[in-house]
């Protein structure tokens, strides 16, 4: 078995075990038997001391009418913490979005059907997600506010970024009417 100087310098040092131990990292992606085929990612650290995502694929070939094998080592670690940080940053848009007092409604504009409401929603009018959901357009607003509030939408919709403010009156569960100031965005 050969492996490249470079690659046992730079990208091969040690390989952390399940068990928080570390062995050498040759011993684990060419095991003896060459019917094992398959590895996939792992961590390991380098010798600068730095924890590293790796992707591993082992594929058994032949080559010139002898068994050998192909292996792929990927450095994964900026992909995972991009990942990592997205995962982080949807999780605190979410948490400002469920928790603010304000109603945050996302529109389908072609249907303008809600594709997203908040807990607010449902705090400020009496419905629940599921049936602001199913509530078709503007059918809400109060019909001497309809008009002004459709020019609204019509105008934000035209261009991307445009962004409007308006009040007007929203019908809650029980009835009556809650005005309510809007600003409407086109994202």
């Amino acid at each position: 078995l050969m492996i490249p100087k470079t690659f046992r310098l730079h990208v091969c040092y040690r390989l952390n075990t399940p068990d928080g131990g570390f062995e050498s990292m040759p011993s684990r992606v060419f095991p003896q038997r060459v019917n094992r085929a398959r590895w996939r990612e792992q961590y390991f650290i380098n010798k600068k001391g730095e924890t590293r995502n790796i992707n591993i694929d082992v594929k058994n070939v032949t080559f010139k009418g002898k068994s050998a094998r192909v292996v792929v080592v990927t450095d994964i670690t900026d992909k995972r913490k991009a990942e990592q940080a997205l995962i982080e940053s949807e999780l605190l848009f979410r948490n400002l979005v469920e928790n603010t007092n304000d109603i945050i409604t996302v529109f389908d504009t072609p249907t303008r059907k809600r594709k997203y409401v908040n807990q607010s929603f449902y705090d400020v009018l009496g419905y629940s997600k599921s049936e602001a959901l199913n509530i078709v357009g503007f059918s809400l607003v109060h019909p001497d506010d309809i008009d002004e509030v459709l020019d609204i939408y019509n105008q934000v919709t035209q261009k991307p970024g445009n962004s409007m403010r308006i009040n007007y009156r929203m019908s809650h569960k029980n009835g009556k009417y809650v005005f309510i100031e809007s600003v409407a965005t086109n994202l």
